[in-house]
């Protein structure tokens, strides 16, 4: 992948954040069920200036049309109106990492099926129905917001992890309630470098995914 990279977060249907949790975690699948050696330690104390607060966001000039940014930006949601529940929706953060190790946690708060017309033609009047899911991870700055391309890596909600072609099952899934983190290790002294990790709740469930 290219030196810089940058996060993502897609979605299919609205996805809004608070604090709630009021549905049970997502049943992890084998793969998340297997114990993971946890290889990301803390790094040593930096004396350095932290980033100013804020200085991080979702860029709305780097999202798809149909992305609205509420709560002071700190939620997302996507439009449900006139079919477009069934349209992809991205954002990426406006500001990238070259090196080094990050991590950044999203949270879904809300999940739910928007009503659609009756379906003309369709046996029973039944239109199709949105399906459901979450991407995030890691893309380079200018790629696809939909992170189908070979300069993005990402986890999604069915528990896959997608980089490139190549789509393999690491972890379990997740959903409405959860607190996801995913960490980028570009650090070339870390044993883990260049990697891509899934967290759920801050507890890993997916082994270090190596970038393509």
């Amino acid at each position: 992948m290219a030196s810089q990279q940058e996060d993502v977060v897609e979605e299919e249907v609205p996805q809004d954040a608070d604090m709630g949790d009021d549905e049970e975690p997502a049943k992890a699948d084998g793969a998340a069920k297997k114990a993971v050696a946890e290889l990301e330690q803390d790094a040593p104390a930096d004396p350095r200036p932290k980033v100013a607060e804020g200085a991080f966001s979702i860029s709305t000039s780097d999202s798809t049309m149909n992305v609205m940014p509420v709560a002071g930006a700190k939620l997302l949601m996507a439009l449900t109106d006139g079919g477009a529940q069934h349209l992809l929706a991205g954002a990426r953060a406006g500001a990238g990492v070259k090196q080094g190790r990050y991590l950044f946690e999203v949270r879904i708060v809300e999940t739910f099926a928007p009503e659609a017309p009756a379906g003309r033609g369709v046996p029973g009047g039944q239109a199709p129905q949105a399906r459901q899911m979450v991407r995030v991870g890691f893309s380079t700055a200018g790629s696809s917001l939909f992170s189908d391309g070979p300069d993005a890596a990402t986890f999604d909600s069915d528990g896959l992890f997608v980089s490139g072609q190549q789509r393999s099952r690491t972890s379990g899934k997740f959903g409405r309630g959860q607190t996801i983190g995913v960490l980028l290790n570009l650090d070339a002294a870390s044993p883990s470098a260049n990697t891509l990790s899934l967290f759920r709740n801050g507890v890993r469930v997916s082994p270090p995914q190596a970038l393509s």
